[in-house]
């Protein structure tokens, strides 16, 4: 949630070996979809709340899965939006991860002294 606790950011980050992989291209498709709309439901179903940011996150991600998951992340959200539904799904990848995702969480380790953080303990 937000510092208000009025904004929702359900985030669901993948790491895999070489690249986010699971199995064929149209399985990796599929599986990232099954991943956000239950997410939706569940924040919907468990906190009463019709809106939230969620956002699949993996640090590398082949560009042709890239370029065929955007357009059904969209598809995703024309339909919360038809059935009046606040919920935006999306993707961060790549370039994209590096620097929204990783390199602040890198420059705020030196703040963070939890040694139970297994990334952080790592880094």
């Amino acid at each position: 949630m937000d510092e208000e606790g009025e904004h929702i950011y359900a985030i669901d980050v993948a790491f895999h070996e070489a690249e986010l992989n699971y199995g064929f291209k149209d399985e990796t498709i599929t599986r990232v979809i099954k991943k956000c709309i239950p997410t939706a439901m569940c924040i919907y179903g468990y906190m009463d709340k019709d809106s939230a940011e969620i956002i699949f996150t993996s640090p590398k991600i082949n560009l042709v899965v890239i370029t065929e998951l955007e357009p059904k992340m969209g598809e995703i959200n024309t339909l919360f939006h038809s059935l009046e539904l606040g919920f935006n799904t999306r993707l961060i990848a790549n370039e994209e991860f590096n620097g929204k995702i990783l390199e602040p969480i890198l420059i705020s380790s030196g703040e963070i002294s939890d040694i139970s953080e297994l990334f952080l303990r790592s880094y």
